[in-house]
C-alpha cells in the first residue's frame, strides 16, 4: 500500500495545528520513518515531517522498507576490537582480551607485529634514527621506494634535532638527506616550514611551532605503521575505524530535502542512512 494515500478513518488536516511552524527559508530533513501495521507514524525521530504528539497527520513521504537491526554477535564484536588493537599496535591488549573473552585468535605473525610496534614506539618517542634502522630490517628497501615514508621520517629527524637545539646537525641532516629530494609543492612547503624553525633561537615563538608537538610525531607514526601493514599485505585500517569514518562522513553530509522533494529522494536518503553507497550517474561525454 502506498502510505501517501489517505485512509477512510480520518481526513488528514493541513492546518497549522498539526505541524510545528518553520522559520523562513527552512526545509524539513528528509529521514526515513517507521509506521505500524495500520500505517500510523510512531512519532519518533524517524518522522519526515515534524508532528505534534498524538497527531495522525501522515508525513509527506514514507520509506516503505522494513529495516531491522539485529543484535550484534559478541564474538564478532570482540574480533573487531582485537583487529583494531593489532593494527594500531597493541598486541598485548589483543591477547589479553582474547583470553578473557575466550576467543580463539587467528594466526598472527606476533614477532612481526612486535617489531612494527617497536618502530611506532620509537617514532612516538622521537627516536627517529633508531626507527629508520629497524624499518630497514623489517621492510628492506621501503625507505628507498616510498617517497612519503622517506620524507616524513627524514623531516621528523630534522625536527627532533631542532627540538634538541642541535641546529648545526639539523642543517647538515637537511642538506644531506632532503636537499636532493625531488619534492612536490606540498612537501616543499612543509620542508620550508620546518626549516623556518631553525632560524629562531626559541622555536616555540615560530608560528610553525606545532611541528615540534607530539601530534606531529603521532602523524608520522601512523603513516609509517600503515605503510608497513600495506607492505606486508595486511589491511592498514581496521574495520572499526572504517565504520567510524563512514558514520562521521554520513553525519556531516546528510542531505536536507527541499520542499519539492519526491518519494525517490526519500528512498535514496534512506539507502544512504543504512549504509548503502549510492553512486551518482556518470555524465555522458559529448
Amino acid at each position: 500500500q502506498d502510505l501517501r494515500e489517505t485512509t477512510d478513518e480520518e481526513d488528514y488536516s493541513e492546518g497549522e495545528d498539526d505541524e510545528y511552524p518553520l522559520g523562513e527559508g527552512m526545509h524539513e530533513p528528509l529521514y526515513p520513518y517507521r509506521v505500524d501495521s495500520e500505517g500510523e507514524s510512531d512519532n519518533s525521530l524517524h518522522n519526515i515531517t515534524r508532528k505534534r504528539p498524538g497527531s495522525k497527520r501522515k508525513p509527506k513521504y514514507a520509506v516503505k522498507r522494513d529495516y531491522k537491526i539485529e543484535e550484534p554477535d559478541p564474538v564478532e564484536m570482540t574480533n573487531l576490537v582485537i583487529e583494531y588493537l593489532v593494527i594500531e599496535g597493541y598486541p598485548d591488549a589483543a591477547r589479553t582480551l582474547a583470553a578473557e573473552a575466550n576467543v580463539r585468535l587467528d594466526e598472527q605473525d606476533w614477532e612481526g607485529i612486535e617489531k612494527r610496534v617497536a618502530i611506532k614506539k620509537d617514532i612516538l618517542a622521537g627516536r627517529i634514527a633508531e626507527a629508520i634502522e629497524k624499518l630497514d630490517v623489517l621492510c628492506p628497501g621501503m625507505i628507498a621506494r616510498d617517497d612519503s615514508v622517506r620524507f616524513d621520517l627524514y623531516q621528523q629527524r630534522f625536527l627532533e634535532l631542532v627540538r634538541e637545539d642541535d641546529i648545526e646537525q639539523a642543517l647538515n641532516w637537511s642538506s644531506e638527506k632532503l636537499s636532493s629530494e625531488d619534492l612536490d609543492d606540498e612537501k616543499m612547503a612543509r620542508l620550508e616550514q620546518a626549516c623556518t624553525l631553525a632560524a629562531f633561537s626559541d622555536p616555540t615563538e615560530c608560528k610553525y611551532s606545532d611541528l615540534l608537538e607530539q601530534g606531529q610525531r603521532d602523524g608520522v607514526a601512523e603513516t609509517v605503521n600503515s605503510a608497513i601493514l600495506k607492505a606486508q599485505g595486511k589491511p592498514s585500517c581496521s574495520r572499526v575505524e572504517t565504520m567510524f569514518k563512514m558514520k562521521m562522513f554520513m553525519s556531516m553530509n546528510m542531505p536536507v530535502a527541499p520542499a519539492d522533494s519526491t518519494q525517490e529522494d526519500a528512498d535514496r536518503i534512506a539507502d544512504a542512512i543504512h549504509g548503502e553507497i549510492v553512486h551518482p550517474p556518470v555524465p555522458e561525454r559529448e
